[in-house]
């Protein structure tokens, strides 16, 4: 199973269009993560926020693991972290378990 391209992950942009999010500093030496598809002007904010959420997910993902690690410790980890059930099971979803990838083709 494959892991995911380390972060940290950054958006380009041109004239306030949101076009790549790349793993690196500079888009031109980066692993390109997305290509954003032109969309119509009315969603652009939209398209532009889901791209700043996508180039988070390395990040947030690292700090969602660390937080469940620390509550785990706990005799309660709920108690310690409400949402403590709910941020596995989203972990869970970022990194599949071995046996559950059988074809890693989209």
């Amino acid at each position: 199973m494959s892991e995911h391209t380390p972060g940290p992950w950054k958006v380009f942009s041109d004239r306030g269009r949101i076009e790549w999010i790349c793993a690196g500093r500079h888009k031109a030496s980066s692993a390109a993560i997305c290509l954003m598809a032109p969309c119509a002007h009315d969603v652009l904010e939209e398209q532009n926020a889901n791209a700043r959420l996508i180039a988070a997910a390395p990040e947030l993902l690292a700090e969602c693991k660390a937080a469940v690690a620390d509550a785990a410790t706990a005799v309660n980890p709920s108690a310690r972290l409400p949402n403590f059930d709910a941020m596995k099971a989203a972990i869970a979803k970022a990194e599949p378990k071995e046996s559950e990838v059988k074809d890693e083709t989209i």
